[in-house]
């Protein structure tokens, strides 16, 4: 008897077990994390759930939220950003009006210092990892590096954000997007022949104690790579091998002996700078000077030429100026399509709060 009992009971167990309404009611309440993927770092990371209490800090803030702000609706995860907006501010503002309430992180706060806002996520670049980043084990917080320096890491990047956010689909919307405004340069220019790529220096100008000094990117940075997809030779580049900005004196400008010349300006006008420098007697004799072909180059809160969303802006830009029997750039149209499709920002927004604080040679 009681062995017939234990098949009865076996025979139920098994049929509940198989019963697909039942099934799905105890896998209801289960939390189901988001997938496994890489990171910056190289580490493999699968998080318990998704995040919803998300800070970003480190270097680079300003960029890794701008990327975070393709996201829509994914504003209101974020608890805490470190103070690095100031100069981009009022773009963000516009995206995000909640955003200065965030702004609650001193530059390179610690892990204990971030404890209070209990976040389930932390996001910064990967070179922070043994410095800003381990600390975060001890208090049991996940750190997730992403460092959006060129087109292959943005792609990994927004890929990861989109798992993250739960958002892969508009992940892959960003990154089609990023792939389809490169390849408005890119298409035009890939095939090119070596004669018809004019030779291209890239400056970013600095005053350092009432020194005026120019530096150029490492081989590997985004701006080289900028440079060659819109079809120029950079110059420098097999001077700047790693590192960082490298600074350069005006007797290695004058024998690159370039045919354009762009100048870059983090901390002020680009096309002022181009100004003064058309008027030195110095600058003059250059080659790029003497052909009207020394260039601002272009940015609005930030300049279009760094790891951030608005380097395909700068990349059509920058195209266009090397190639322009290529490449068009028609500026107000060009800007409203680029915020329209990134941030959904309207035509009206865009000319009356983006246009007017352009800089650089966009006329």
């Amino acid at each position: 008897m009681k062995k017939f009992l234990l098949i009865i009971l076996c025979g139920l167990s098994f049929l509940i077990g198989c019963n697909p309404k039942t099934a799905t009611s105890i896998n209801k309440n289960i939390i189901q994390g988001p997938p496994e993927f890489v990171d910056a770092s190289g580490e493999s990371v699968q998080l318990a759930q998704l995040p919803e209490r998300i800070v970003i800090e480190g270097k680079l803030t300003q960029m890794i939220l701008d990327f975070y702000l393709l996201f829509p609706g994914q504003s209101q995860k974020l608890v805490g950003i470190q103070k690095r907006l100031q100069t981009v501010m009022d773009f963000i503002k516009m995206v995000d009006p909640s955003v200065e309430s965030k702004l609650n992180l001193e530059q390179d706060a610690t892990a204990e210092q971030v404890a209070p806002l209990n976040p389930d996520l932390v996001i910064m670049k990967s070179s922070l990892k043994n410095t800003l980043g381990s600390p975060y084990q001890s208090i049991n917080v996940p750190v997730v590096y992403m460092d959006f320096e060129d087109p292959k890491q943005i792609e990994r990047e927004i890929s990861n954000m989109g798992i993250i956010l739960d958002q892969t689909k508009r992940a892959n919307e960003i990154n089609q997007l990023f792939k389809t405004w490169q390849e408005l340069v890119t298409k035009k220019t890939g095939n090119l022949s070596s004669n018809a790529k004019p030779k291209v220096l890239m400056l970013q100008y600095s005053e350092r104690n009432g020194v005026v000094a120019f530096d150029v990117p490492p081989a590997s940075w985004l701006q080289t790579q900028m440079v060659e997809m819109a079809g120029g030779v950079p110059v420098w580049k097999d001077m700047a091998i790693s590192g960082g900005w490298m600074t350069v004196n005006l007797e290695q400008i004058a024998a690159w002996d370039a045919n354009l010349i762009f100048i870059i300006n983090y901390s002020g006008n680009s096309a002022t700078v181009v100004d003064q420098l058309r008027n030195d007697s110095s600058w003059k004799i250059m080659r790029a000077a003497k052909n009207n072909a020394l260039f601002g180059f272009p940015g609005d809160f930030l300049s279009w030429d760094q790891p951030d969303p608005r380097w395909v802006l700068g990349l059509n830009w920058l195209g266009n100026k090397i190639h322009p029997e290529l490449i068009d750039f028609d500026k107000t149209t060009i800007i409203n399509k680029f915020f329209d499709e990134f941030y959904s920002l309207n035509n009206t927004v865009v000319n009356e709060k983006i246009i007017p604080f352009l800089k650089g040679s966009l006329n």
